[in-house]
């Protein structure tokens, strides 16, 4: 922009004082300084509006990530207290039931009874021991240290712990990075969920397989784990896949509390959990963690 349009507006202002700016240096050089001044004020607004965008655009990713850890307690909630008064219920219904047939003096019936009263308190038990079980492992990731952890070493143990060597095939690819940096508990619980899930979700017809590739996408480290398995019905599931209690196949035993724990671990560490998944071809899930 040349001198004249530059400070067209300026000039303009001064004409009807019957200033000119071209006999009159000094006022020239003051001008050029207000200009600079502008300029360097207008450079500092836009840099003002991309932060603000920047920290808005966070602000909304908090919220969501606020309204998603709202329905995952809420759903918890909702779960732990209609299995608890669904299992009180059907103990009071059994002891009534007893009650009657006690009165009556019949052997057979009690027996049955007391035996179904006793099975219906093991699985009451067996659902707080879950519930406790979830409760310990978060407060355990809380202060929990991080480490550089080498993933192909660790995964490898635990094919071994879980006793699933010759049983399940786990193939890794480090492509870009072969550690990250994070907690031991949380990278060991997403690993052997992982793998639990790629045997116990196999097809029969296939020797189960889980392929782990390791690359990096911008500022986050990617892994992506694909099994061979059944495969998920994402229609049906998609939407409540990590909430708490969730089955993919009632058939397969089961707490369906492994992805709700996945996603909580991811979460904590800032990432995010993708899935791509189709029935009897296997199940992809693609998990980015921010690096250090």
């Amino acid at each position: 922009m040349n001198k004249e349009k530059k400070h067209r507006l300026l000039r303009r202002q001064l004409s009807r004082f019957n200033i000119d700016l071209d006999k009159n240096p000094e006022l020239e050089l003051f001008v050029n300084d207000v200009n600079k001044t502008y300029e360097h004020f207008d450079q500092e607004l836009k840099i003002n509006d991309t932060q603000t965008a920047k920290m808005m655009s966070k602000m909304t990713e908090n919220n969501q990530n606020l309204q998603n850890i709202i329905d995952t307690i809420d759903s918890f909630n909702y779960h732990v207290s209609h299995d608890l008064k669904t299992s009180i219920i059907n103990n009071i219904s059994l002891t009534r039931m007893l009650n009657k047939y006690i009165n009556s003096n019949k052997t057979e019936k009690i027996e049955e009874l007391v035996s179904r009263l006793i099975k219906n308190s093991n699985n009451g038990l067996h659902l707080i021991e879950k519930y406790l079980e979830i409760s310990k492992f978060e407060s355990k990731l809380i202060d929990a240290p991080k480490f550089e952890l080498n993933v192909k070493d660790i995964a490898l143990d635990i094919l071994s712990e879980i006793q699933l060597e010759g049983q399940l095939t786990v193939k890794i690819e480090e492509k870009d990075f072969d550690s990250i940096y994070m907690d031991e508990l949380s990278l060991k619980s997403l690993l052997q969920n992982f793998m639990t899930n790629a045997y116990k979700y196999r097809r029969l017809d296939t020797k189960p397989e889980l392929e782990i590739l390791l690359s990096k996408e911008d500022a986050f480290k990617v892994l992506s784990l694909k099994d061979n398995g059944i495969g998920i019905d994402m229609k049906r599931h998609g939407d409540n896949l990590f909430k708490p209690f969730v089955r993919v196949d009632t058939n397969i035993e089961g707490t369906g509390v492994g992805l709700f724990i996945i996603k909580k671990i991811i979460t904590k560490l800032g990432g995010s959990i993708e899935v791509e998944s189709e029935l009897k071809k296997g199940t992809t899930f693609t998990i980015k963690i921010p690096d250090k």
